[in-house]
């Protein structure tokens, strides 16, 4: 089968094998640095870590094994890291998100250790850089979800794969498949998508088993993909069914599928695209996508003509395993979901760009200056992205002026429950409650499928402040992709205005987090209308503290006093 041998990368005399391991780990270096960076900014959570937060810390071990409260997907492997973190040094944005941040880090020194003998060292550097410097991978490896995660677990399943392939002995052999199937089983428990990456790599094996005419490694691929099955099936059961079969999780998803046979085909198929190129680049994507797309599919047809079949379709074959998920209705395409995608797709388009920059010096330079303009972009905005939600300052604000009343948006439950629960010995009974009226058909859930006014939740008089009122939802629907429909219900802000307003004389802090400028702008006209003086103190991203009453903090800024004529106005 010599037709099918690899040919391995010759360094070009130019390129000196050591001055590329030094560039590498400069990229390795400067990769670690822009994600201690974000780090140690400490962004708020937002909503979707708040929530996951709550589950971690509400459970112990025995309890990763039914479905999450508020909606939420993870690995168990995961759930369990985390909470032994939590259980070890307490609830903190920076312990929730430690084993993302050291997944972070790792990745771009996996990527060029298991690069080099697929793609030659100046592809593999390329990648490297990219991966390094990938805006979307700078985020999520400060975040406390499981995605950040992702990309390293495939880039390693994919190199343990090729060290399985290319093992030169039986021996060496059966060393690399037991390495392989323990570590499959390890990626099933702490990645949701591992399995895709392991459905392609058995693939691969298989197909390299039959060009080979190899009956044991046919029959060593079946017997070890089944453990992987089994090893998948508890997460499965856990995780994902549930998901698949809940109905918001269905709708929100909806475009990010294919849904063949409905209308807006041509709409999700550009989506898709778009999604792909974002993973690579963060250039505009009404022109990056053709580039991204050009760029990975040339990239592969060159590992093809070179002879490198078998690295094509290692490569490849996840890729066409999350297609056919995606057609299929079972798997969506998006940048924080399919982000272990990232190292693949890097790899591809940098096999591309070094050929491109393999001859004359101009090529050479215009490469290098591509790579370098998409680090520097993907870097600035890796560092710069803000969460999309705020929270715990303008929380750490209201208590303390130690309220005695709060009202709480629909949004703000998750990081209020968070920041405000004593986590040493949490209040299971006040968690759960709100779990439960704030999950998908819940009269508090924040993403309504149905724009009906849900009925009013009784105030909670037993948390950290004498009087919590639960606010219902605006009945703002977020879709996938940013789509939003930007009005709240009839009558809900001056529904919500008036259990507000009860408390005036006293005093009361409303809490706005998660928030459409809808809900905020209904809300402020149904204060306007009830006569209660507003005052603003403190914004963040999406989050809002107001105080409705006669004593504000001195610090708080008047919005509206029904003592002073003034003209109507949309909003704060």
């Amino acid at each position: 089968m010599t037709h099918f041998a690899e040919r391995p990368a010759t360094p070009r005399p130019h390129r000196p094998p050591r001055r590329l391991e030094q560039l590498a780990l400069g990229a390795i270096v400067v990769g670690a640095l822009l994600r201690v960076v974000v780090f140690l900014q400490r962004r708020p959570l937002w909503i979707d870590e708040a929530m996951v937060a709550i589950n971690i810390g509400r459970r112990d071990f025995t309890g990763f094994l039914s479905p999450l409260d508020w909606d939420q997907v993870a690995p168990i492997g995961w759930l369990a890291v985390e909470s032994l973190l939590v259980r070890t040094f307490g609830m903190h944005e920076w312990v929730l998100r430690a084993p993302a941040l050291v997944a972070g880090i790792a990745t771009p020194w996996v990527v060029w250790r298991v690069a080099r003998p697929w793609v030659g060292a100046q592809a593999a550097l390329i990648a490297t850089v990219l991966v390094a410097t990938n805006a979307a991978l700078i985020y999520h490896a400060n975040e406390a979800k499981p995605y950040g995660l992702d990309a390293l677990v495939a880039t390693t399943l994919l190199g343990s794969a090729w060290a399985v392939i290319a093992s030169p002995t039986t021996s060496s052999r059966r060393a690399q498949w037991c390495r392989l199937a323990l570590l499959g089983v390890l990626g099933t428990l702490c990645s949701l998508p591992a399995i895709l990456v392991l459905a392609g790599i058995g693939v691969v094996l298989l197909a390299v088993a039959a060009c080979q005419r190899h009956r044991g490694m046919a029959a060593t691929t079946v017997a070890v993909g089944a453990v992987w099955l089994l090893a998948f099936l508890p997460v499965w059961l856990v995780s994902y069914r549930p998901a698949t079969r809940n109905s918001t999780m269905q709708a929100f998803w909806f475009d990010a599928m294919a849904n063949l046979g409905s209308p807006g085909l041509q709409g999700r198929v550009g989506d898709l695209l778009t999604q792909i190129a974002r993973m690579i680049t963060t250039a505009p994507p009404w022109y990056a996508w053709p580039i991204v797309v050009a760029l990975v599919v040339i990239g592969a047809a060159r590992l093809w003509t070179q002879g490198r079949w078998r690295v094509m379709v290692l490569i490849t074959s996840p890729l066409a395993m999350l297609g056919a998920g995606w057609l299929t209705n079972q798997v969506a395409v998006g940048v924080r979901v399919s982000l272990w995608a990232v190292p693949s797709l890097a790899l591809l388009a940098a096999s591309t760009l070094a050929a491109i920059g393999d001859g004359a010096r101009w090529r050479r330079n215009s490469t290098i200056a591509v790579v370098l303009a998409l680090a520097v972009s993907g870097a600035v905005e890796g560092v710069s992205r803000e969460s999309p939600n705020g929270g715990r300052d303008l929380i750490e604000g209201v208590m303390a002026q130690h309220p005695d009343v709060v009202y709480l948006s629909a949004g703000a439950l998750p990081h209020w429950l968070v920041a405000t629960t004593d986590w040493s010995r949490p209040d299971t009974d006040r968690l759960d409650t709100l779990a439960v009226l704030a999950s998908s058909g819940g009269p508090l859930f924040h993403n309504p499928l149905h724009r009906t006014l849900a009925p009013i939740v009784p105030d909670r008089v037993d948390g950290p402040v004498p009087q919590e009122i639960m606010g219902r939802s605006a009945g703002i629907r977020i879709e996938y992709g940013g789509r939003r429909d930007l009005s709240a219900i009839s009558g809900w802000g001056e529904a919500e205005a008036e259990r507000i307003s009860v408390h005036a004389d006293q005093g009361i802090h409303v809490l706005l987090i998660f928030a459409q400028p809808a809900a905020r702008n209904a809300l402020f006209r149904g204060l306007r209308t009830v006569g209660v003086s507003v005052h603003e103190c403190g914004t963040e991203q999406r989050a809002w503290w107001w105080y409705v009453g006669p004593q504000p903090p001195a610090h708080c800024r008047l919005l509206f006093s029904p003592e002073r004529a003034r003209p109507p106005q949309e909003g704060p």
